[in-house]
């Protein structure tokens, strides 16, 4: 699942509210943790996963992305 707060938003207070209600949700269906996706190169991001308690683990973690066949052709479809 894909959550962005808007720029307009930011600094309100939403984020935090949003991550809040997520551990409540899945603490609640019994999962152990979860995980947020940002670019080093995201300063204010980086500095607000720090301070709300994220635990960067591990220097060296990469993600692989695989799309769906139908994203591909819609990809294709639009020029993408």
């Amino acid at each position: 699942m894909k959550t962005v707060v808007k720029r307009i938003r930011k600094r309100n207070g939403i984020g935090s509210l949003l991550l809040q209600h997520l551990k409540r949700i899945s603490e609640a269906k019994g999962c152990s943790e979860i995980f947020v996706l940002t670019n080093r190169s995201n300063i204010p991001a980086m500095k607000f996963y720090n301070k709300t308690g994220g635990i960067k683990e591990n220097k060296d973690d990469v993600m692989f992305v695989y799309h769906s066949k139908s994203r591909s052709r819609i990809r294709r479809r639009n020029g993408i």
